[in-house]
């Protein structure tokens, strides 16, 4: 049960951050401000992968 309550609000923070960097993307890209914006792409990318939330990228070999 502890460990429960403790990943769920892990994911919480991580959630948390996530709607940060978002908000810091879109003032970024408003901005035009290219270092900004892959700054928090990167951050985006490593909490979504830390959530569990990051979509694997397909191979589109395999695809067609």
């Amino acid at each position: 049960m502890h460990t429960t309550i403790g990943l769920t609000a892990y994911r919480r923070g991580v959630i948390d951050s996530l709607r940060g960097w978002t908000t810091a993307l879109e003032i970024a890209y408003r901005s035009g401000d290219v270092a900004s914006v892959r700054t928090a792409q990167d951050a985006i990318d490593r909490l979504s992968r830390l959530a569990g939330l990051a979509v694997q990228p397909t191979d589109e070999r395999a695809a067609s």
